[in-house]
C-alpha cells in the first residue's frame, strides 16, 4: 500500500511538473511581443473584445444574455491561449465591473465571472496546478502599473475591479477587498412598513458619491448599457429594493437590503407575505418585479414593455425587462386582492333562517391588528346585526371567520374588516337570502 501512495505522488508530480514546462517551453519557444506590458504571441492575439463591444455593434444586442454570449472565447481558441493573454481577458472583461451595479460587488462579481468561460478556464488551470500562481502574480502586479500609467481616466475603477477579480483567484487577503456596500458614519438603521404594518430594515443616509465616480459610471454605463435611459442622478440613498417596495408605494427614501445576503430574502419578503402583494405567474398586470437570483427589484414603467430600478448605489433606470445585469429569473407581484369565501362553497342565494360559515384566508398580518364583521343591508348600506342578523366568532379556526344567521329576506352585504395603526381594510361579500 504504501509502494502505491508513492508511486501515486510521484507520478502526479512528474504530470504537474510536465505542466509547467509544457507551459514555460511553449512561451519560450514561440514568438512573442509585449502588448499592455504581457509578452503574447500572435496566436494570443487573436481574440480581442474591441470589436465585440464597438458602439454600433454593442448596441444590436437586446439583452444582458446576449451581451454575454457574445463576449464569450471562441472554443477554438481557448485551450491555445496562454495563461497570460487568458488573465489579461478576464481583466478586460467588459462586464466583469457590472459587479458594481449590485448592492453587494463580491456577490456580483460572482455573477458577472460565472458566466464567462475565460474566468471558467483561468481557475481550471489554477486548480490543475497547470500554472503557477506565483507566476501570475508577477503579471498581475505588471499590469497594474499599466493600468496605472495608461488608462487614467478609468483606473480607479478598473483597479478595484481587478483587485476583487485576483482576489478570486489567488485567495489572499491582500487582495480582498470590503465589498458590500457599508453605511456611512451620519446613516441612520430605521424601520420601514409593509402597508399593513410588517416592519421591515432599511438604512437612511448612506453618504455620497465621489465626483470620479460619478464621472465612471455614467461612461461606463452609458457604453456598456446604451440601450437604457438614465432617470435620475446616482446615490447612495436608496437602492433597488428601497425603491421598488418602500419609494414606489410612498415610502421613505431609503436602502434596503433583501436579507441577512444577497441570497436571503427574509427581509423583503414582508411585502408579498400575507400583506399587499401577491406572486403571479406573467408579466401581465405586474407592478413589481424580484430578479431573485440577482439580488434585484423593479417596478413597471409607464413607458410599455420596460421597467424601472435602481442599479446599486448607482442609478435609476428604465430598461428591458432582461436588459440588466441581475439576470433573467424572476418573480413578478399584482396587487393582492383578499376575498371573504364562504364554507358552503359560492352559496350566494341562502334559504330564510340557515346559517353560513364565511372566512378569510389567506389573509392579510401586521402587528395588533383587529378584526370586525358586519352584516349591511344592500338597499341602505346599515348594519342590520341585532336586528335580523346574528354574528358567531370561530375562535378556533386559526384566521378570520364567522357563523351568520339572517333571519329576514332581502340582498346584504356580509363585511370583514381589517384595522391597525397602518392600514384599514374592509371587503363585501354579496347575498341573497330566499324567502321561500
Amino acid at each position: 500500500m504504501k509502494k502505491f501512495f508513492l508511486l501515486f505522488f510521484v507520478i502526479a508530480a512528474i504530470s504537474c511538473t510536465k505542466d509547467r514546462i509544457v507551459e514555460d517551453s511553449r512561451s519560450a519557444s514561440v514568438e512573442t511581443k509585449s502588448v499592455d506590458g504581457f509578452a503574447l504571441t500572435d496566436k494570443d492575439l487573436l481574440f480581442t473584445f474591441d470589436k465585440i463591444t464597438e458602439p454600433s455593434n454593442w448596441r444590436t444586442y437586446e439583452s444582458f444574455d446576449e451581451m454575454v454570449e457574445a463576449c464569450q472565447i471562441p472554443e477554438s481558441l481557448l485551450d491555445s491561449l496562454s495563461t497570460e493573454a487568458l488573465y489579461k481577458l478576464c481583466v478586460e472583461y467588459p462586464l466583469g465591473p457590472s459587479c458594481f451595479l449590485f448592492n453587494d460587488s463580491s456577490f456580483g462579481l460572482d455573477k458577472m465571472l460565472e458566466a464567462f468561460n475565460g474566468y471558467s478556464e483561468m481557475q481550471r488551470r489554477l486548480s490543475a496546478r497547470s500554472y503557477a500562481p506565483d507566476k501570475l502574480k508577477i503579471f498581475s502586479v505588471e499590469f497594474d502599473k499599466f493600468i496605472n500609467a495608461n488608462v487614467a481616466e478609468d483606473a480607479p475603477l478598473k483597479a478595484k475591479y481587478k483587485q476583487l477579480l485576483d482576489s478570486k483567484l489567488f485567495g489572499e487577503s491582500k487582495y480582498v477587498l470590503n465589498t458590500k456596500t457599508v453605511a456611512s458614519i451620519l446613516s441612520t438603521n430605521i424601520t420601514v412598513r409593509t402597508p399593513y404594518g410588517k416592519p421591515v430594515d432599511a438604512i437612511s443616509g448612506m453618504g455620497d458619491l465621489t465626483e470620479a465616480e460619478y464621472d465612471y459610471m455614467v461612461a461606463y454605463i452609458n457604453s456598456m448599457y446604451p440601450n437604457a435611459v438614465i432617470l435620475d442622478d446616482a446615490t447612495k440613498d436608496y437602492n433597488c429594493h428601497g425603491y421598488a417596495w418602500c419609494m414606489a408605494s410612498g415610502g421613505p427614501t431609503c436602502w434596503i437590503n433583501c436579507g441577512t445576503s444577497s441570497t436571503d430574502v427574509s427581509n423583503i419578503s414582508k411585502y408579498w407575505t400575507n400583506d399587499a402583494f401577491d406572486q403571479t405567474n406573467t408579466d401581465y398586470g405586474t407592478v413589481k418585479i424580484h430578479y431573485y437570483n440577482g439580488d434585484h427589484s423593479a417596478i413597471k414603467s409607464t413607458v410599455p414593455g420596460y421597467y424601472e430600478s435602481k442599479w446599486g448605489p448607482w442609478y435609476l433606470m428604465r430598461h428591458a425587462p432582461n436588459y440588466c445585469p441581475y439576470g433573467s429569473d424572476k418573480h413578478y407581484y399584482t396587487g393582492r386582492n383578499y376575498f371573504i369565501r364562504c364554507i358552503q362553497g359560492l352559496d350566494m342565494i341562502i334559504p330564510l333562517g340557515e346559517t353560513r360559515g364565511y372566512y378569510l384566508n389567506p389573509y392579510p398580518v401586521g402587528p395588533n391588528p383587529t378584526w370586525s364583521w358586519d352584516v349591511e343591508s344592500n338597499k341602505t348600506g346599515e348594519s342590520v346585526v341585532g336586528q335580523y342578523a346574528t354574528i358567531t366568532q370561530n375562535v378556533y379556526a386559526g384566521y378570520p371567520s364567522v357563523n351568520i344567521t339572517i333571519t329576514k329576506a332581502g340582498d346584504y352585504d356580509i363585511v370583514c374588516t381589517f384595522s391597525n395603526a397602518y392600514k384599514t381594510e374592509s371587503w363585501r361579500y354579496q347575498v341573497y337570502v330566499d324567502p321561500a
